[in-house]
């Protein structure tokens, strides 16, 4: 692994925003994403010779984890990189029962990656997105990792 995952914070807001804007069709705005970390959202960042390489924005809500964003810099994909992310949500997430995201049901990539992940389908959400103009939408997928067995291996090895 040639890259570091550290915590992010708003001094990473542009350069997150600037990542988004380049790989997600609904990126959100600086002020956007600089409110969510006000209210406790947490960002992990994927840093490679001091370029942000990938990020990961989640949210907490009693014990479940939702992730919001995760994205790796197209050439940097193939690399680990997203599982690296996730793994080190995971590794943080004492206390929490599981892992909730939705996806676009045209992104068979992102499905492929959170099924290798053991995430799995728990159900979908019609013209959840927005596509291009606003009358287009599309599906979302939602998909869910339960945590309690990771947690309690992770406990039983320490």
């Amino acid at each position: 692994m040639n890259y570091s995952i550290v915590s992010g914070n708003n001094d990473d807001v542009t350069n997150v925003c600037a990542l988004a804007r380049q790989c997600l069709p609904e990126a959100w705005s600086e002020r956007s994403l600089r409110s969510s970390l006000a209210a406790g959202f947490d960002l992990l960042l994927a840093v490679k010779n001091d370029t942000l390489s990938g990020y990961l924005l989640s949210s907490h809500v009693l014990d479940e984890i939702h992730i919001m964003q995760l994205v790796v810099a197209p050439q940097h994909r193939r690399q680990g990189i997203a599982s690296s992310l996730l793994q080190a949500l995971v590794t943080s997430s004492a206390g929490m029962n599981s892992l909730q995201l939705e996806v676009r049901a045209s992104n068979i990539a992102a499905r492929r990656f959170y099924h290798k992940a053991d995430f799995v389908v728990c159900g979908h959400r019609k013209n959840y997105y927005t596509t291009g103009s606003l009358q287009a939408t599309e599906d979302a997928i939602l998909m869910q990792r339960l945590l309690q067995t990771d947690n309690h291996e992770r406990n039983n090895h320490e």
